[in-house]
């Protein structure tokens, strides 16, 4: 019999959490605020971001003001914060539009959300979000290790031992005239130390990360990435999707960053059937 390939999973992301209001500040003493509400967040594979809350949390006095189209225009402005209580994972939804809602006397009241972009990351936000901007914006390049050609693991085996050997490359930098961009090597594997383990898993990376001689917005930072998506289908003649950005706030802040965009091939490239290579 043939073997089946495994059905990829419908979302990134499908978690429930607390949600709130940006603008409503967080007790010293709280994880959230008291005008929280719970929620459900769902992030296709294509990005798309949708927020379906329990209740109503858009202020007015009342839960009309959930689907009055008046308040559209206000969303524009607004962010919505959140907690999730599987992952314990910090969101930001921006750029947010209706999903619909219901307002009822004899029943539950609720609204949903859609939102252009989406902040995810283990650490808090800074305390003001409006205008948030970022140092520089990482890409990782999993799955074209073959268009890169990486092979820094050196393995010997005997009879008696098995020894693999790394040999960290040099991080490459490129001047341009609005930053820098620089290709930075890494391995990922067992943390610093002694461990013993029946399976030990290596991955020698690449990340790409821009660093403009100013901060980033979220739209420049998306702007940027569809740049580079675009080069990498230009010198590997692959339509295969680079991984979602990650952006920084500060040093050890960072936040992978959802929107929505086209997927195409999952395929990734091979470096026979490209015309170009990295080295």
């Amino acid at each position: 019999m043939s073997e089946q390939k495994s059905a990829k999973p419908a979302f990134l992301l499908h978690e429930r959490g607390l949600f709130w209001w940006a603008d409503h500040p967080v007790p010293s003493t709280q994880f959230a605020p008291d005008t929280c509400v719970s929620g459900e967040l769902k992030i296709d594979r294509d990005g798309r971001v949708t927020l379906d809350l329990e209740r109503v949390m858009t202020e007015g006095g009342s839960p009309m003001a959930a689907v009055a189209g008046s308040n559209d225009a206000q969303l524009k402005t607004r962010q919505i914060r959140g907690l999730l209580r599987e992952s314990n994972k910090c969101v930001l939804l921006c750029d947010l539009t209706r999903r619909g809602g219901r307002f009822a006397t004899s029943n539950i009241s609720f609204e949903g959300f859609h939102a252009g972009q989406c902040l995810i990351g283990d650490q808090e936000l800074p305390a003001k979000t409006q205008n948030l901007s970022f140092a520089y914006v990482d890409v990782d390049l999993k799955r074209f290790e073959e268009w890169l050609r990486l092979g820094s693991l050196f393995t010997t085996r005997s009879k008696v031992g098995l020894h693999t050997k790394y040999r960290h490359p040099k991080r490459v930098n490129y001047a341009l005239n609005m930053g820098t961009l620089s290709f930075i090597y890494d391995l990922y594997g067992p943390w610093l130390g002694e461990s013993r383990r029946d399976t030990v898993t290596l991955r020698e990376a690449l990340t790409i990360r821009f660093k403009q001689n100013r901060r980033v917005s979220i739209l420049e930072a998306i702007d940027y990435f569809s740049l580079l998506q675009d080069l990498f289908v230009l010198m590997t003649d692959s339509g295969h999707n680079l991984e979602w950005p990650m952006v920084a706030t500060k040093k050890g802040r960072n936040f992978i960053l959802y929107f929505q965009r086209i997927i195409s091939s999952d395929e990734a490239p091979r470096y026979f059937e490209c015309v170009t290579n990295f080295i």
